[in-house]
């Protein structure tokens, strides 16, 4: 399958870009006019999208003795249109009587984190053929 670009508006859009934002075509649209902030980028098309990548930003231990925890993760969703949507989320571990297995926490870490990014990544904009030029 061929590429295909989306345009973008970049910075304070002229009304020109703006008609033009979210443009679908099979060659790139590039700048519009001189001092354009605006571009044509890749539409990732296929499985691939839209994607999600996530790192862990803190940990935080709670109760007697610190023996529940909350694990804090940034989760970041690309949409097909190249726009990416984030936010921080938080994984409550619990109470960790005798100690937990640590193949159990990743699977419930792994299992939020993968929530959070399907609920993101229901806001990416749909892939409409409405823009295509």
């Amino acid at each position: 399958m061929a590429t295909r670009y989306v345009f973008v508006c970049g910075g304070d859009a002229c009304g020109a870009c703006s008609a033009l934002e979210g443009t679908v075509s099979d060659q790139p649209l590039g700048q519009q006019h001189d001092s354009c902030m605006c571009d044509s980028i890749p539409l990732n098309a296929g499985e691939d999208c839209p994607s999600y990548t996530f790192s862990q930003v803190g940990t935080e231990r709670y109760g007697p003795g610190g023996s529940s925890a909350r694990v804090y993760f940034e989760v970041e969703v690309e949409c097909c249109d190249g726009s990416t949507i984030g936010e921080t989320v938080e994984v409550d571990l619990g109470v960790e009587p005798g100690g937990r297995d640590s193949d159990a926490e990743i699977q419930e870490i792994e299992a939020d984190v993968d929530q959070a990014a399907q609920e993101l990544a229901e806001g990416c904009p749909a892939d409409s053929e409405d823009n295509v030029i």
